[in-house]
């Protein structure tokens, strides 16, 4: 999620909203960037036609994050939203930096949203293998892990038995997994 901001070609679309309507247009944007709801266009209908009000609502989503992700940076605001006149920028950056707490949160929970299964807790124990029954001398590390995963508020126990190769791969999976939440974090 460290992209710039994709497509602000329809950032100037928000020029067009009387200095009256600014404010609540932008609360109802950060609302929906906080809550994943989406504002109602019965009230800017007289603006906007549907289908710019659908690029007004993604274009203003698109700079909301960006400049939370900048820390509301004057100097980032200046150069994301140029194309708009100075009083439209100026509220933008106004709203957002009232309601940064609601964005961050409401970023946050979009990010962990993303699997509704998470690890609770975790077990390991260490064994080291003389034989099997196909084999009668193997003399093999395995480690045996029980991972308690929590999904829908249910527990439950995922047993795993692996050898060194396989430890070192499962390792590497779950440092890629953990570089992968990194970068969303906002």
């Amino acid at each position: 999620m460290d992209e710039p901001v994709n497509d602000l070609t329809n950032l100037p679309l928000f020029g067009k909203c009387p200095e009256k309507n600014i404010d609540a247009l932008l609360y109802k944007i950060i609302d929906a960037v906080a809550n994943s709801s989406t504002p109602d266009y019965t009230r800017f209908s007289e603006i906007w036609t549907l289908e710019e009000w659908f690029n007004v609502i993604s274009v203003l989503k698109q700079a909301i994050i960006s400049l939370s992700k900048g820390n509301f940076d004057k100097g980032l605001a200046d150069g994301v939203l140029q194309p708009l006149p100075e009083l439209h920028r100026e509220r933008l950056v106004h709203c957002c930096t009232i309601r940064k707490n609601d964005i961050h949160l409401g970023l946050v929970r979009q990010a962990s949203a993303i699997s509704e299964c998470y690890l609770k807790d975790f077990n390991f124990r260490a064994k080291y293998a003389l034989a099997s029954d196909k084999i009668s001398s193997v003399e093999e590390p395995l480690i045996q892990l029980s991972l308690t995963v929590s999904e829908d508020g249910i527990q439950r126990t995922v047993p795993l038995e692996m050898n060194v190769t396989e430890l070192k791969s499962f390792i590497t999976s779950l440092e890629a997994a953990n570089k992968a939440v990194l970068q969303l974090t906002v």
